[in-house]
């Protein structure tokens, strides 16, 4: 009884640090701005707060909405030269990077930008 005393506060402390070190969701963690790894300096990828997301890919630029669909499902809904598609990826923030899978499966890694 007096071990079970005495790692008690041990015991607490463990799981109020892994609280605090829990990772963000993935609807808070995606925003921000992302690069594409293969097209490093080409393209960049802006999720903001308020669901709405923007892509300037050389002088072109172009934006729509996000929506998480589950905690790893993302639905885009993008607008390019009057034209509006939605489509829903598999996706996984970490803090630095991020990966998208879509339907096709090919994944796309990004950066985070500064």
């Amino acid at each position: 009884m007096r071990t079970v005393r005495l790692l008690m506060p041990v015991c607490l402390a463990l799981v109020v640090a892994g609280l605090a070190r829990a990772d963000p969701k993935p609807q808070e963690a995606i925003v921000g701005k992302w690069e594409p790894q293969e097209a490093k300096g080409k393209a960049v990828i802006e999720f903001t707060k308020d669901n709405k997301i923007k892509v300037t890919f050389g002088e072109a630029n172009f934006g729509g909405t996000y929506k998480f669909v589950g905690d790893d499902m993302l639905e885009l809904t993008m607008t390019f030269m009057g034209e509006t598609k939605t489509s829903k990826v598999k996706v996984k923030v970490g803090d630095k990077e991020m990966e998208f899978t879509p339907p096709d499966g090919k994944v796309e890694k990004y950066t985070r930008l500064k």
